[in-house]
């Protein structure tokens, strides 16, 4: 077995960028919940369900064969349709809905809604050929031709359909770790392109709209809407971002031979209303890389003077970030995320559990958590290199009467089969049942630290977990 304890020493003097620590900005606590935006979604889905019936639904899918495959073929383009923009619409970011639920939770809903739109429509598009064939009474590959050349933005709708699918294809675990982010980046920015194609084939030759100057305006509304969401949240954001904060690089400090601490300072940066722990999409102002969005923790409670991220070389954009000149300007999205000290229980004790870079969240929550916390972190890393903030960490566990505790090495090396299994959490932490937990790293380790922790007597809603976000 190899575990490293480090031990404890003096808590030396912290890395900061050069203007200093400066005064918190005011912070955002995010509240909970979210049962306005069920209301919005059972009055749209309602309202879908009830144009349809309206335009006898009910009654075509009742006559014969290929009434039945039309009213299919209706009813799913309709959902499919509304599927598709509440997507895009979460993948827009909205503040109203990630303060709500947070980005980790309205992300696992985007890709449900991906699945789920590609299996409706594709049930749409065989629903439609079907029937379609039986009232022309001619082959469906035949038919599918006709449908092709015949009928307005048909080919337009064909080509966003498809795009789509392959978006939804590309959102699954499996396809998603065979792909760099700028791939799944660039696959993902055609969302909202693929849904403009489809506009037009809703309008043409949707049944439930072509004739109804009530569901037609509805639908032009709704479209409009999410379109102004996007524009607010995507676009307004970056124009905020790049006018008001006006942000650069300060420094760029190494802190292993594949990890660095990037700080970046600017103007009115109280008025990001960031929480240690938050996570931005960081934008390079340069070109060739200024239409790619990278995400970034919080590596360092976030002041008025600097925001300081902590990035690990794992693709050709990390590189990039840890090797920017100062003075290079830089544009952030967000903050997003709610794994933050101010969802902790007051005055529980505390467990942070961080793997490889995942340590970054935890040190700025860490420096945030006050004396009752008593805090203990529990640092796992396949080498000494990876334990990047180390000796920052142990000055502030010492401050707050906590401790860190290390294990380093890869599977392979250690002997413990599970180090994070209940019965080794309880031996690292005796009181660890009465305690808090705020965890960060890859996937697997979140659902091994997560079991154990739940054996280990935490219940589920002391858990805060930070996953990737790609």
């Amino acid at each position: 077995m190899t575990r490293t304890e480090l031990p404890p020493y003096a808590a030396p003097a912290r890395a900061r960028a050069p203007a200093g620590p400066g005064r918190p900005p005011q912070s955002y606590v995010a509240p909970s919940g979210g049962g306005d935006l069920a209301i919005l979604v059972i009055v749209n889905v309602t309202v879908v369900f009830g144009m349809w019936l309206g335009h006898g639904g009910w009654t075509e899918i009742s006559a014969g064969r290929a009434g039945f495959f039309l009213g299919v073929a209706q009813l799913t383009g309709l959902y499919a349709s509304l599927l598709a923009l509440a997507g895009i619409t979460i993948a827009a970011r909205p503040a109203a809905l990630e303060r709500r639920v947070g980005l980790d939770r309205a992300l696992g809903w985007h890709r449900r809604l991906g699945g789920t739109f590609t299996i409706v429509a594709v049930v749409h598009a065989v629903a439609s050929v079907i029937a379609y064939a039986d009232v022309d009474q001619i082959g469906v590959v035949r038919e599918l031709g006709s449908l092709l050349t015949h009928y307005r933005f048909m080919v337009p709708a064909t080509i966003g359909t498809g795009m789509l699918v392959v978006i939804a294809v590309s959102s699954m675990r499996a396809m998603r770790r065979r792909l760099s982010y700028e791939t799944w980046y660039f696959i993902h920015l055609n969302a909202y392109f693929a849904v403009a194609l489809a506009f037009g084939h809703q309008l043409t030759a949707g049944s439930d709209l072509v004739s109804d100057h009530l569901a037609r305006l509805y639908w032009i509304a709704l479209h409009v809407a999410v379109l102004g969401v996007i524009a607010w949240s995507r676009v307004g954001g970056l124009v905020r971002s790049i006018g008001r904060q006006q942000l650069r690089v300060k420094a760029v400090v190494p802190e292993s031979p594949d990890t660095a601490a990037l700080y970046l300072g600017g103007r009115k940066l109280a008025n990001i209303r960031a929480e240690a722990g938050q996570f931005f999409l960081l934008r390079v102002l340069k070109p060739g890389l200024w239409w790619q969005t990278h995400p970034y923790s919080l590596s360092a409670a976030p002041s008025d003077r600097s925001l300081r991220f902590t990035v690990k070389q794992l693709g050709d954009a990390s590189e990039v970030m840890t090797s920017l000149a100062v003075g290079t300007r830089v544009a952030l999205e967000g903050p997003y995320g709610r794994f933050t000290a101010s969802t902790r229980t007051p005055g529980r004790k505390v467990v942070l559990i961080g793997a490889g870079i995942g340590i970054a969240p935890l040190v700025a929550i860490l420096e945030t958590l006050g004396v009752d916390a008593a805090p203990v972190v529990l640092f796992r890393a396949r080498t000494k290199d990876d334990l990047v903030h180390l000796s920052e960490m142990q000055a502030l566990v010492a401050e707050r009467n906590g401790a860190i505790r290390t294990l380093v090495g890869s599977r392979m090396q250690l002997a413990i089969n599970d180090p994070f299994s209940a019965e080794h959490l309880r031996q690292a932490l005796p009181d660890i049942a009465e305690r808090e937990a705020f965890v960060c790293g890859p996937e697997s380790m979140l659902q091994s630290a997560r079991k154990g922790l739940t054996g280990a007597g935490i219940a589920t809603d002391r858990i805060h977990c930070e996953r990737f976000w790609y």
